[in-house]
């Protein structure tokens, strides 16, 4: 039996804004843009509606190991880079160079369904302000 949950005006206002956003923003940050203007949502009603739209596939969440995890509304196969100077993700695009599930997939006739490949190193905005 599957369980509908209700989609709450708190839930659509945090899927809206993972959706619209390119920041991958961590549920601390999604909650500090929106409660300006929802002064009614707390920061548990975030992680709460976070969790249930990454669990349903609405949203796709960015484990960070001991940094806090970050959410994307793009949920379609793709790649990121994790910043450690600056802290951001940022999507790659790797339309151009060879996508390792290609090759996985070509090479060893293993039949992929899902990767969250992230990347760890310095991002080009901050390579560039060192030098």
């Amino acid at each position: 039996m599957i369980i509908q949950r209700r989609l709450t005006k708190q839930k659509q206002i945090i899927q809206d804004y993972i959706i619209n956003t390119k920041s991958h923003p961590t549920a601390e940050e999604i909650h500090t843009h929106l409660v300006a203007e929802n002064p009614e949502l707390s920061l548990g009603t975030v992680y709460r509606n976070v969790k249930l739209l990454a669990d349903s596939g609405q949203i796709k969440r960015i484990p960070l190991g001991i940094h806090p995890d970050r959410y994307d509304g793009t949920t379609h196969l793709h790649h990121h880079i994790f910043c450690k100077k600056c802290l951001r993700v940022i999507d790659l695009d790797l339309k151009s160079a060879i996508n390792p599930l290609d090759f996985i997939s070509d090479k060893a006739g293993h039949k992929i369904e899902f990767a969250d490949i992230l990347y760890s190193g310095i991002c080009a905005d901050c390579v560039n302000a060192s030098n």
